[in-house]
């Protein structure tokens, strides 16, 4: 939106392709860097599963969460260039291949943590899919404590975001904004330790995700709020940046392939319905959310 915030990191792909400058957006998403810039721009993103995507020539961030995935404005798009890179269902058994059931999943807790407006639509928009019989009734479960798995996330990416980069950062003071060289620096800070620690009871809660979604489809709001102002103040802003890291961190923890879909609005702009999927759906997926879409224009 003029005037707004164009979202992560991936926003200058993302800004592209809304602008018609290009027809598909390749980026990244360690946090949500394609899901919250297509939520904002009303696009469709595709986050991959973590690793389907070889990365092997990519600048890192983050090993552990460091995802590709790309950015359309339409969904025909993004499962074609989906597809031009798993290859054809049809054509392999790899698990990349492996079809989603049709059982779908919120977690209120989630739910509770965006703006008013936003849980509005996403409320309206879930109901519409469930009066149009497309997918029922959600499951309702609890994934746990949000605000404990955002800060394993926290400190495991700011771990390996400064081991990536700290070195050049070391050498180049005062290149980087001061938001940005704060949060290099808190991973910085972050002690063997409490890295080890981090990771071990990252992995003991990525069998708890796996076990309470059961291969269902969560489905959430791809940001806690349209794209803000660029007027908002630092403060303002880091508490929107919080509250969304809180929905997309899932994703990066479980290793998940999530969708974002442009299919919720509210007066400050475009929102994305999230669909996150088991690891290794990603083509079903973008067909499943492809089918929401157009049960609710149907």
């Amino acid at each position: 939106m003029p005037g707004a915030i164009s979202g992560g990191s991936s926003s200058g792909p993302a800004s592209a392709v809304a602008l018609g400058h290009a027809s598909v957006g390749l980026g990244t998403d360690t946090g949500g860097s394609i899901r919250v810039p297509a939520s904002y721009q009303g696009l469709w993103g595709l986050r991959t599963s973590h690793g389907a995507v070889r990365r092997t020539d990519l600048l890192p961030l983050a090993p552990s969460f460091d995802a590709v995935g790309w950015l359309t404005r339409d969904v025909d798009l993004l499962a074609r260039v989906a597809a031009a890179t798993f290859g054809s269902p049809a054509a392999t058994s790899s698990p990349l291949q492996h079809e989603v059931e049709p059982a779908f999943a919120v977690d209120p807790s989630l739910i509770a943590s965006v703006s008013p407006d936003v849980r509005d639509a996403f409320d309206g928009c879930v109901s519409a899919l469930a009066s149009a019989g497309t997918i029922g009734r959600p499951d309702e479960i609890a994934l746990g404590d949000i605000a404990h798995l955002y800060e394993l996330f926290r400190v495991l990416q700011a771990a390996e975001a400064w081991r990536s980069h700290g070195e050049w950062i070391t050498a180049h003071p005062g290149a980087l904004a001061p938001d940005v060289e704060a949060r290099f620096q808190f991973g910085r800070s972050v002690t063997p330790d409490r890295e080890a620690e981090a990771r071990t009871e990252l992995a003991v809660q990525r069998d708890h995700l796996d076990r309470m979604l059961g291969g269902r489809i969560l489905l959430l709001p791809s940001a806690s709020s349209a794209a803000p102002s660029l007027a908002a103040t630092p403060a303002e802003f880091d508490a929107v940046r919080s509250r969304t890291l809180g929905l997309t961190c899932i994703a990066g923890i479980g290793g998940y392939p999530a969708v974002s879909a442009p299919l919720l609005r509210v007066a400050g702009g475009p929102v994305g319905l999230c669909l996150v999927g088991p690891r290794g759906t990603d083509l079903a997926l973008v067909r499943v959310a492809a089918s929401l879409a157009g049960s609710l224009v149907a």
